[in-house]
């Protein structure tokens, strides 16, 4: 597990993203079916892979992986630091909301922009057609 985590790190530190996610899943995967605990799993596992799905646009995943630090947090009497890592959870899960919506507006506004344009391309086409057809009967 641990070894997962580091090649995801490096993985990550080398532009190899999907590779890093591979890995950092993994890592996840082993440390929820041995049950392990005497592991940082958030700090070296979930908040690199959460950020790694927001990087990619997997809002879903990155939310997903971010309400784990919750779930780990509340379910650890002992976990070091839990308030901090409360806290950072709390700021991911909501800068990764709002990357979504930024991106989902920039979307929409992307698209009106392309009518609009589409609009104006339309009426200058109509437009053209029109001075050639005056050009074409004024020429017979």
């Amino acid at each position: 597990m641990v070894l997962n985590c580091n090649k995801g790190y490096y993985e990550n530190l080398f532009g190899l993203t999907q590779n890093a996610v591979s890995s950092y899943e993994k890592a996840w995967q082993i440390y929820q079916k041995q049950k392990l605990s005497n592991y940082d799993i958030i700090e070296f596992c979930l908040k690199p892979l959460g950020n790694l799905y927001t990087v990619l646009g997997d809002y879903d995943s990155a939310e997903n992986t971010i309400k784990q630090y919750f779930f780990i947090v509340n379910r650890s009497k002992n976990y070091p630091d839990a308030q901090k890592q409360k806290f950072a959870g709390a700021v991911k899960l909501n800068s990764a909301v709002e990357i979504f919506r930024l991106k989902t507006n920039a979307g929409a506004m992307i698209f009106r922009l392309f009518l609009i344009f589409l609009k104006e391309a339309i009426v200058y086409a109509q437009f053209v057609l029109k001075k050639l057809a005056k050009t074409k009967s004024t020429l017979t």
